[in-house]
């Protein structure tokens, strides 16, 4: 899929040199204040009251309404331009890297923003999840109300148990799944919809996230891959259903959507797939086969508070993160799960089942 990049910016055009004046007299006056902005290498929410435009999510990309409805929200950010293969146009706008991963933890912060949660976080919950996690409060909330829920110490993916608490671990820095994120985002937003009939055949009746992936598929808020065609499987007659690709990794612009049509369904009212009639079948700007995936603990812009954007004329680099593929390779870690995982702490947390690293 090519998308249409806005237009270079225009050249200035040539202006006649003016006649310099000479002054008869010299002046004295030295300036004594002396600037002391030093650009930061953190990603930069935009500043309050304003509309980020992303140089890498023109009008014409399939998430471009999503992405500006939450960035408008304060709820997202991008990264400054200027690292490599991301140079900076005349506007120096940033980048959003909409093909790149979202972790358990950003789409935490993000739900959490989105549905206006914000009561005291309480206690620590998680061994790696300390007070001072800049996401503590976030996950906190959503562990409390029963959204999110962790990994038993010392049974894998988790570490071992620390003594004398033996907490649980939340493993922030793991990619989310699909499947992960529709439960979220239907949880978090109070959907508790008929789910219906099976709609995709990787997600029968029986998985973990049917109730959640057939409720956001019929508000229209998610949609699959039709069979046949890469990345879904093999077309299985007769009912020929469409592939949602449950484990596969959210990426921020599949998030995007996700978030901005479940809590602001007016807010991103144009493009592909807004509203009824948009198709359930067709799941677009798939992460193409073969591309790097980003490392774990990468800069996000959900990973710092707001810094003020540079000045357009010394833009601040920022470490270059590859993109994504729809299957999650090595360097984003995909535990393999049992069964079941039940975690007995003070709040309820959820049973993990699924292959992935699954999200309650």
């Amino acid at each position: 899929m090519t998308f249409t990049l806005a237009p270079a910016c225009p050249s200035p055009t040539p202006v006649p040199p003016t006649p310099t004046r000479i002054p008869t007299s010299t002046p004295t006056w030295t300036p004594t204040w002396t600037p002391t902005w030093t650009p930061t290498q953190t990603p930069c929410p935009q500043p309050p009251g304003s509309c980020v435009t992303y140089t890498d999510v023109p009008p014409s990309h399939p998430f471009y309404p999503y992405i500006r409805c939450l960035s408008c929200q304060h709820i997202v950010g991008g990264y400054v331009c200027g690292s490599a293969g991301e140079p900076c146009d005349c506007n120096s706008n940033p980048y959003f890297r909409p093909d790149n991963f979202m972790t358990r933890a950003e789409l935490s912060k993000i739900v959490v923003l989105a549905a206006a949660f914000n009561e005291a976080p309480g206690a620590q919950i998680y061994e790696d999840m300390p007070p001072d996690n800049v996401f503590y409060a976030y996950v906190n909330r959503l562990s409390n109300r029963g959204i999110v829920g962790g990994y038993t110490c010392g049974v894998a993916p988790a570490p071992a148990c620390v003594p004398p608490l033996n907490r649980p671990y939340f493993l922030p820095d793991y990619g989310v799944t699909r499947g992960q994120a529709s439960k979220m985002v239907s949880k978090a937003a109070g959907f508790n919809d008929d789910p219906g009939t099976q709609i995709y055949e990787d997600v029968p009746p029986g998985n973990a996230f049917y109730q959640y992936i057939n409720t956001l598929s019929n508000r229209y808020i998610v949609g699959g891959y039709p069979c046949g065609v890469a990345p879904a499987g093999n077309c299985i007659p007769p009912n020929n259903w469409p592939y949602f690709l449950p484990n596969n990794p959210t990426t921020r612009g599949q998030a995007s959507k996700m978030v901005s049509q479940s809590f602001y369904p007016g807010c991103a009212s144009i493009g592909p797939g807004a509203g009824p009639g948009a198709p359930k079948v067709q799941e677009t700007a798939s992460v193409p086969a073969g591309s790097p995936s980003v490392p774990v603990g990468s800069p996000s812009p959900e990973s710092s508070p707001y810094v003020p954007p540079p000045v357009p004329s010394v833009p601040a680099p920022v470490p270059s993160v590859p993109m994504p593929v729809p299957s999650v390779p090595a360097t984003v870690p995909v535990p393999s799960v049992p069964a079941t995982e039940p975690i007995s702490t003070a709040v309820q947390t959820a049973i993990e089942t699924s292959t992935a690293e699954v999200l309650p």
